[in-house]
């Protein structure tokens, strides 16, 4: 079970949405539906008993166009704003509603009342900052889908933000881009934090505004549904006086519906007290005074401990209508951010490297490499990047090894240190016809000048026209030099 998942969520209801644009989809992408049908599996495997799932699935061939023609999505917004919802399931979080509007109210719902969200990939929990500040907000820049929230890691405690929709309808074999969600988080929450500096005021009235609009709106649900419960409760007992006392029967459950309304009514309007309590009231002049001297040192209040996950992400969508996200370069994402009023803001992003990337050598190290093994050993490149203060991408000193390893690795060849004139043991068995041992001979008699880099390494060969004209003449007059050509390779 995910960790985000407790025993509150459990006993809630799993509501399964279920859904097709079409009737032509149902008929003829059977598999989509099937998925979705299987999602309650999933929610039994999570924990909910099967009474505490309800599958809703009356808008399959309804068009997402309109929510007024969804009947199942309105059931599933009610149930989600009377706190009745442990966790909404659904093929992908995106499914929910087609229009921005619709997504954003289900959504902002759901952090109200800890609801979560789930789908075949994953759980996340709208009210939660981590899950993704700008959920809803992102649209992927080459299929123009919105982002979903993935989890990565060990236990999947790290969310990305991903855009999958070309490899699930099998138009590519990789997703279009997936990236760690607290890269943009931070990003945007910067570029928000400093496009705001001129203008705190003018935030703080549109979020006093937002504020007591969303409580007259739930305000005025809440009296439409006393008035129609009060309503009930004077039918059933017009009903039960207008009865005929001889006919008890009739009588009898009249009385018992009028008796229901009533109780029905009292819950109601004990709920409706609580909701009441629960509502962020900003109405007096001294309460909006206190907002307002809040709102001109804003990052503080967004980083303050009492500000909540869904504070920061309305005052976002107050801003912000959506963000399209492109990824031009491998280490690189580009946010063009599209504000309520109109403007737009490019936003480059450069992520981190990858494990992979940190310990590779960068190309102007290797470069350096490269020039000084052209004319020096191993040991002295190593003391002389040591020397200019150069260090390996793990921050190390360099060693002989390590040259080799980088040289073996990425095939830089080694120094040629062989001068023109100078020549090889197998040159010289060639040229005299001689075997290797004769050549060892004059060198260990010093009959021929040679030299060694180092003990074990090649010797190479001086000879002048006197010294060669001497041991052509040796080889000539020897009768213990054997003449031959010898294979064997050179020491």
């Amino acid at each position: 079970m995910s960790a985000q998942i407790s025993e509150y969520h459990l006993q809630q209801t799993a509501c399964i949405y279920v859904r097709q644009s079409t009737m032509g989809q149902v008929r003829h992408h059977r598999e989509s539906t099937e998925r979705q049908y299987a999602l309650r599996e999933k929610a039994l495997a999570l924990g909910w008993s099967p009474e505490a799932i309800q599958v809703l699935d009356a808008d399959l061939g309804r068009s997402g166009a309109e929510s007024s023609t969804r009947e199942d999505f309105k059931t599933l917004v009610a149930e989600v704003s009377m706190d009745r919802v442990g966790a909404v399931f659904a093929l992908e979080v995106s499914r929910l509603a087609r229009s921005n509007l619709d997504w954003h109210r289900l959504l902002e719902l759901c952090a109200l009342t800890r609801t979560l969200v789930i789908d075949e990939d994953g759980c996340y929990d709208p009210a939660d900052f981590n899950d993704g500040l700008l959920l809803g907000l992102l649209v992927c820049g080459r299929c123009g889908r919105r982002l979903s929230v993935r989890y990565r890691g060990n236990g999947g405690i790290y969310p990305a933000y991903l855009c999958n929709w070309r490899r699930r309808e099998a138009l590519d074999s990789h997703a279009c881009l997936s990236v760690r969600s607290d890269l943009l988080d931070a990003a945007v929450a910067e570029q928000v934090l400093a496009a705001l500096q001129p203008a705190e005021l003018e935030l703080a009235l549109a979020v006093l505004a937002e504020l007591e609009a969303r409580d007259a709106g739930l305000t005025r649900q809440w009296q439409m549904r006393l008035e129609r419960a009060e309503y009930e409760a004077q039918l059933a007992e017009r009903r039960y006086q207008e009865v005929d006392p001889a006919n008890r029967l009739v009588a009898a459950t009249l009385e018992r519906r009028w008796n229901e309304a009533l109780h029905q009514l009292a819950a109601l309007q004990q709920q409706f007290a609580q909701a009441q309590r629960q509502q962020a009231h900003v109405a007096t002049p001294e309460q909006r005074a206190q907002v307002l001297a809040l709102v001109r040192d804003l990052p503080r209040v967004w980083s303050a401990p009492t500000t909540e996950a869904r504070d920061r992400k309305r005052m976002l969508r107050l801003l912000i209508k959506d963000i399209t996200v492109e990824k031009p370069a491998p280490k690189q994402m580009l946010l063009h951010i599209r504000w309520q009023g109109g403007a737009c803001t490019d936003l480059t992003v450069d992520l981190p490297p990858s494990v992979a990337d940190q310990v590779r050598y960068p190309p102007q190290l290797l470069g350096r490499i490269r020039e000084l093994a052209a004319t020096l050993t191993n040991a002295q490149v190593a003391q002389c990047l040591n020397q200019e203060g150069l260090r390996s991408p793990k921050g190390k000193s360099f060693t002989t090894s390590m040259i080799q390893w980088v040289r073996y690795r990425y095939r830089i060849p080694g120094p040629q240190l062989k001068q023109a004139e100078e020549r090889t043991v197998d040159e010289l068995m060639a040229q005299f016809g001689v075997s290797r041992h004769v050549v060892y001979y004059w060198i260990e008699r010093g009959l021929a000048e040679a030299r060694q880099i180092k003990p074990g390494s090649p010797y190479w060969i001086r000879l002048n026209a006197t010294t060669e004209q001497m041991l052509s003449e040796w080889v000539k007059n020897s009768s213990r030099i054997s003449i031959q050509y010898d294979t064997e390779p050179s020491l």
